[in-house]
């Protein structure tokens, strides 16, 4: 009975599960870094578009260069995992090597593989690395499976990808029949 409603409707909630983010954020600027420090996070893992930049900008403004260097200036190593190709950061490949920010493309997010190996390549465990993104089923997920604490920004475009778009619509449907996953606690 089991394996009947896991392989025909089940893996839908499975999946609902593992895009729970542990926030919720408007943007990457309201989120408490120093508070991710104190609890021995150590890499902070951004999407890049819709997260850090609009969908298809071709550069990084200044204000994000900037807060780069305030997270590498608190002790943070920042990796940049995009499903997009090398050439999608060609404008930015300067700046990007001048504050010691790694890349990883074809992340193939929602799938862990590619970000564990870039995470152990650098020397890290799960539980020290955060994800940050805007889409659940891609970005979330991908955290969640990994062992990330995740944390979920809105969009900072409407501008997407058809295919994006389309998933959004199940983004909304599942919003509403998440549970709450566990955040950093905080001694006061």
């Amino acid at each position: 009975l089991y394996k009947i409603f896991f392989y025909t409707i089940g893996w839908i909630f499975r999946l609902i599960d593992l895009g729970v983010p542990n926030e919720f954020k408007k943007n990457i600027y309201e989120i408490d870094y120093e508070k991710l420090k104190e609890t021995n996070h150590k890499l902070i893992i951004f999407d890049y578009d819709n997260t850090l930049v609009p969908w298809h900008s071709e550069n990084l403004s200044g204000e994000v260069v900037d807060f780069f260097v305030y997270l590498k200036n608190l002790g943070f190593d920042i990796l940049i995992a995009s499903n997009g190709r090398d050439s999608r950061f060609d404008s930015v490949k300067d700046i990007i090597k001048n504050i010691d920010i790694k890349i990883q493309t074809l992340s193939l997010k929602p799938l862990k593989y590619k970000i564990q190996k870039k995470i152990k390549s650098l020397g890290y465990e799960p539980v020290q690395c955060v994800l940050v993104g805007d889409q659940l089923f891609t970005d979330i997920v991908s955290g969640t499976y990994s062992g990330f604490y995740t944390i979920k920004v809105e969009p900072l475009s409407e501008n997407e990808g058809k295919w994006t778009h389309f998933v959004r619509n199940f983004e909304r449907l599942s919003l509403k029949m998440m549970r709450e996953r566990p955040k950093i606690n905080r001694e006061e």
